[in-house]
């Protein structure tokens, strides 16, 4: 499927675009996309799809990437380094439920302006490995669910900046293959849910959370319940 002969020069919003479409391989060669804002739920429930080429899409002015790949089933691979988020601050979403996502590139994200990260990663139960060295967290506000059910051994999240944080609820949901988090610069001096947050990481062995601030949490239940 190629949208080569789609007029967007001013077009700013194609949220939904192909969203629930059977098409299992696109190409965006050609599409002008200098002025989109808005890419929300743009593959979402593309349950066919196994190849998209996105290497000449400009995502410089976009703000909302939420739901873009969501439920794509049939994904194997998906390399997205290229993509500009130097604007975005919605990427809630982003790859929940790509059940058969093996390789994610995703290095050269720039998050500094993301505030909503819940539910990113949700459900990628079969990613090999994961890059998030670049992940820039300060005004981060939600991250409810978002390595939920990612079965890597090993995440690292200690560069993260938790301050601006209002929620980790079920952040390490259900990681059964977890066995060592390094999360020492947890900071939930701002944190009111904490709920769920290491439940069913039932091979977890090694984490350190001595220096966490629980001033503000309203909610810990099931914490590291099994």
């Amino acid at each position: 499927f190629y949208l080569n002969e789609f007029n967007t020069l001013v077009l700013e919003d194609i949220s939904y675009m192909l969203a629930n479409s059977k098409i299992e391989i696109i190409d965006f060669y050609d599409l002008n996309t200098k002025q989109v804002v808005n890419m929300s739920h743009l593959f979402e429930n593309c349950s066919s799809l196994i190849s998209v080429d996105t290497s000449s899409i400009d995502t410089s002015k976009v703000k909302d990437m939420s739901y873009m790949f969501d439920s794509c089933f049939s994904i194997i691979s998906l390399d997205i380094n290229n993509f500009d988020t130097k604007q975005v601050v919605n990427m809630s979403h982003l790859f929940h439920q790509c059940e058969t996502l093996l390789e994610l590139n995703i290095n050269n994200f720039d998050t500094r302006n993301v505030e909503d990260m819940s539910f990113m990663f949700d459900n990628c139960s079969t990613l090999r490995y994961l890059d998030i060295s670049s992940f820039v967290t300060s005004k981060v506000k939600n991250m409810e669910n978002m390595f939920r059910q990612v079965r890597l051994e090993y995440i690292d999240v200690n560069h993260f900046d938790f301050g601006n944080v209002e929620s980790t609820a079920g952040l390490f949901d259900s990681c059964t293959k977890l066995i060592e988090v390094n999360i020492t610069n947890l900071n939930t001096q701002n944190n009111k849910d904490m709920s769920r947050m290491f439940a069913n990481c039932i091979v977890l062995s090694k984490i350190n959370i001595d220096n966490i601030i629980t001033d503000k949490v309203e909610n810990m239940s099931s914490l590291f319940d099994e």
